[in-house]
């Protein structure tokens, strides 16, 4: 996939993807600008039959950096299901030298991966905290048959039973906020030296944070301890309709530490609830995160298969330290329409 087939591209999008937004503006951030943007298609007769694009970026494994391939946006045109396309694609893509990952996925996806030759060395999973009344309302109304007018009126008298405290930061604490993300956060993944952990490049953050407006706002925090930066991170918050969303697209550390994630989890769930987020989404494998989510009041759901394909190594290093950074999360949901 290139500037050759740019034109093909966007006319497979518009076809598989109508609910997004198709503007010049849009379809040039994602598939023109992306830096780390790669992917492969099956061509006929000046059209876009199948495709699977991957974002290559640098993982941490056992201390040593490698580049990896997160794959997404797998998809054949409904009229060729069946003819083996979708599976030339992504059998190209796992041709390259880098290792591919794949998170979730549709039922047919999860059952044809291991047959592929894809391990599923563990799971991401989600963990939702309820910010404002609206998604509470939604779900209990559709679970519960609780009319949500009831549910509102609930959550301004206990909503403070069901939203995390603030809490106080370790000696020295600081929470610092930053207009972008930049190089200084590197060194922080760097130092992690166990186990598998993506990383970024500056240049992928500041097209995810500041390419396309539609996608919502982004706010970067960093926590020090004194003069060190100890660890970040990246919030989403987003229009949905009739209020907004947040999603926790990064939290990291380079030492696991679950009362230094207590801390900056409370931070980032404070800044969403200021952003009037009336939900707060994160994702993560890591038992220390996870701990400090729950002690922020989130809720698990139900994990996402991590599917990874290696042809260098038997099995990957533990622990794994994947959240809400893989793939095409911290870009969904796509937007629909903007003001363009």
């Amino acid at each position: 996939m290139g500037p050759a087939q740019r034109e093909l591209v966007r006319r497979f999008a518009a076809a598989t993807w109508p609910e997004r937004v198709q503007s010049e503006a849009f379809l040039r951030w994602r598939y023109d600008d992306c830096p780390v943007l790669r992917g492969y298609l099956a061509l006929r007769g000046g059209e876009c039959l199948a495709m699977v694009t991957a974002l290559r970026r640098p993982y941490s494994i056992g201390g040593a950096e490698t580049f990896v391939a997160e794959s997404f946006d797998w998809f054949c045109l409904p009229r060729y299901r069946g003819s083996g396309l979708g599976v030339r694609v992504l059998r190209r893509l796992m041709e390259d030298p880098d290792p591919v990952v794949v998170i979730g996925g549709s039922d047919d996806t999860r059952e044809l991966l291991p047959k592929l030759g894809f391990e599923i060395p563990g799971r991401l999973v989600p963990h939702t905290l309820p910010l404002g009344p609206r998604r509470l309302a939604e779900v209990l109304a559709q679970r519960a048959k609780i009319p949500p007018a009831l549910t509102r009126a609930g959550f301004r008298v206990f909503g403070r039973l069901l939203t995390p405290p603030r809490r106080r930061g370790p000696p020295s604490g600081r929470v610092l906020p930053v207009t972008l993300p930049g190089p200084e956060i590197e060194p922080l993944y760097r130092a992690a030296r166990q186990g598998v952990v993506p990383m970024w490049r500056v240049d992928f953050l500041r097209w995810l944070c500041a390419g396309y407006p539609g996608l919502g706002h982004f706010v970067t925090l960093y926590f020090a301890r004194g003069d060190e930066l100890a660890g970040w991170s990246l919030l989403r918050v987003f229009a949905q309709a009739g209020g907004a969303a947040a999603q926790l697209v990064d939290l990291f550390a380079p030492e696991p530490d679950a009362e230094l994630f207590t801390w900056m989890v409370a931070e980032t769930s404070a800044a969403a609830a200021g952003l009037r987020a009336d939900v707060l989404t994160a994702y993560t494998t890591s038992p220390e995160l996870a701990l400090a989510l729950r002690r922020n009041r989130f809720r698990a759901g139900e994990g996402l298969p991590i599917h990874w394909w290696d042809r260098s190594r038997d099995a990957l290093p533990g622990p794994l330290f994947f959240g809400g950074q893989w793939g095409d999360i911290p870009l969904r949901p796509f937007p629909e329409k903007w003001w363009e």
